[in-house]
């Protein structure tokens, strides 16, 4: 990543998005901090200083997305890339107990959120550019419980690798990968923790490196597939797991 791009990260107020605004901020370059929180979005500008810069956006909103890439480009110019980091985890519920309500909420963050904005951007970046789509391993592996958050994960590697191959069209590429973290010591998780430990302490057997990620183990990841450095990467699978998947 050259300085000064600008780069819209979704779900940035906190979590993995706050930390990949913050690599991105300290490279020298701009970063959206897109958030449906306004007061922990604008908490996170504060922090982060000049550099960032809070839009307010529901993502499962096309109108929101919309106005969010016209008043960006309004601003700066241009959008030179994307991090769809914004997700939710829903019930913790099986096939046979999820609740329709709270399948529709986790596909509509999780699965419309990222589908809207990647269509902006490849409608919006017509200098090129990059993507990256945050799932999880739940999108990779799947477990008895969490099914809406373990489904609505799996679609998004194949929104990814549909939007690879049509980026990979454009008189100027847009690349998209997706990036599949671990149990990463995120707010999220954090709730996870409170309700269920014996959920994530299992969770924590399973890792080889014997310890959770650190937001920043997941921006470093994004932040290279973003940048320069991964031009001739595109429609890739990025696994930062603490070893998890290597092995049973």
């Amino acid at each position: 990543m050259s300085e000064n791009q600008i780069i819209i990260v979704t779900g940035s107020a906190q979590g993995i998005g706050f930390a990949v605004a913050q690599k991105i901020v300290e490279a020298g370059s701009q970063v959206i901090i897109a958030d449906f929180n306004e007061e922990a979005g604008q908490g996170a500008v504060k922090k982060l200083g000049t550099r960032a810069h809070f839009k307010r956006l529901n993502v499962s909103s096309k109108e929101n997305w919309e106005q969010l890439f016209d008043d960006v480009i309004a601003e700066f110019g241009r959008v030179d890339g994307l991090v769809n980091s914004a997700g939710i985890t829903g019930g913790s519920d099986d096939v046979e107990h999820e609740a329709l309500d709270d399948w529709d909420l986790v596909f509509d963050v999780n699965v419309k959120g990222t589908f809207l904005g990647s269509q902006q951007a490849m409608k919006h970046m017509v200098h090129g550019g990059a993507i990256v789509n945050i799932s999880s391993m739940a999108g990779l592996y799947a477990e008895p419980v969490a099914v809406a958050y373990s489904a609505s994960k799996g679609a998004v590697r194949m929104l990814t690798k549909h939007s690879a191959l049509y980026g990979a069209t454009k008189e100027h590429p847009i690349r998209v990968n997706t990036v599949y973290p671990g149990s990463t010591k995120t707010p999220m998780v954090e709730e996870i923790t409170r309700l269920q430990p014996e959920v994530m302490q299992a969770q924590l057997n399973k890792v080889p490196l014997k310890e959770f990620a650190d937001p920043m183990d997941i921006a470093n990841m994004v932040y290279y597939l973003i940048s320069d450095q991964a031009r001739y990467i595109t429609g890739g699978d990025f696994v930062v797991d603490g070893g998890m998947s290597a092995g049973f």
